[in-house]
């Protein structure tokens, strides 16, 4: 059931992708260390991220027919192997955490009677269906869902603008350096990892 991807689609599947796994988790996070300065916290990380958006376009230059992991290989055989292991053996860690933190919350708000390890093996049956259905069953569901949110987050402002107080952003120039290098340290590893699996 493979079919062609159009424009329009991958633009779907990337937004789906990337907005949807960087809504909540690290805004949150920073709004708890570096307060009513969380915005400052993204420009070193923004930073960072074109550093390694623009060491990755060399590396594509450089090796213009491989991905990543092939060309880690071909330049040093055996430590581009061992490094390729070692990321990959990383990314099954946060993958399985990642599984977990989705039956977690499946489990809290919809079903609450059902053991953790059934809603996480359900999970795995879903994924694993969804893959051998090509990416065509992906982009399906994609357009779907995608969609809903769309319209959702441009209402949802709307619903709640009577309760946006500017006050919560003073002191203005009172910035605690701290806690605004403690949200870039959480904040720079969240994200590259997200462009990574994306990129990969």
């Amino acid at each position: 059931m493979n079919q062609a991807v159009t424009h329009r689609q991958l633009i779907l599947l990337v937004m789906l992708l990337s907005i949807t796994t960087t809504l909540i988790q690290p805004h949150a996070q920073a709004i708890y260390y570096a307060e009513q300065h969380a915005y400052l916290s993204y420009i070193p990380v923004f930073l960072v991220m074109i550093s390694v958006l623009w060491m990755l376009s060399r590396v594509q230059r450089r090796f213009p027919n491989q991905d990543l992991f092939e060309s880690l290989v071909v330049r040093h055989p055996f430590m581009g192997r061992v490094l390729a292991l070692l990321y990959i053996v990383f990314f099954l860690f946060v993958f399985a955490r990642d599984i977990r933190l989705i039956g977690d919350y499946v489990s809290i708000t919809l079903l609450e009677t059902t053991p953790i390890s059934i809603i996480i093996l359900s999970l795995m049956v879903m994924v694993v269906f969804i893959v051998r259905g090509g990416l065509g069953s992906l982009i399906g569901m994609s357009e779907l869902y995608i969609t809903l949110f769309l319209v959702n987050s441009i209402i949802v402002p709307f619903m709640l603008i009577q309760q946006i107080d500017l006050d919560n952003l003073m002191p203005y120039f009172d910035i605690d350096m701290a806690g605004l290098a403690r949200e870039v340290g959480i904040s720079c590893p969240f994200l590259e990892r997200w462009l990574h699996c994306r990129l990969l």
